[in-house]
């Protein structure tokens, strides 16, 4: 079902019930949005400084080292992250309201070229709740 098609059912929900005055930005809300990309794409190549076919990549996430001195086993270990009150940068986040909570992230893409094999990533990422390469 597309987002468009999903829209149009929300309003006719909302236009029949519009006496109750039922607001429908929930259901939008909580429906999950996808973002489709090729595979590869023709974009421009600044190390090459020509358009070339580069393929797409998602980097995964890298796993934390315990051996760094941010570690979280040596930052027990050094006194940090103990005890009551705030700890500063190892409290938690306070809860947002219901409204603005984030419940997507950003993307973050690869671009690699296919004539230089350099990489690049994306300027800006934007909201989504899944990235699909197709």
């Amino acid at each position: 079902m597309s987002s468009k098609t999903l829209k149009r059912e929300i309003a006719k929900v909302f236009y029949e019930k519009s006496d109750q005055r039922v607001s429908c930005f929930h259901l939008l809300k909580n429906t999950e949005s996808k973002m489709k990309k090729p595979k590869k794409m023709n974009r421009y190549c600044p190390f090459c400084k020509k358009k070339t076919s580069q393929k797409l990549k998602e980097p995964s996430k890298g796993k934390p080292s315990q051996l760094k001195r941010g570690g979280k086993i040596r930052i027990r270990l050094r006194g940090l992250w103990r005890g009551i009150g705030n700890q500063g940068r190892y409290s938690r986040m306070k809860n947002q309201q219901k409204g603005k909570r984030k419940t997507t992230k950003k993307t973050n893409i690869v671009y690699t070229c296919s004539v230089c094999k350099k990489s690049k990533y994306q300027k800006q990422g934007k909201r989504t709740g899944k990235l699909v390469i197709e």
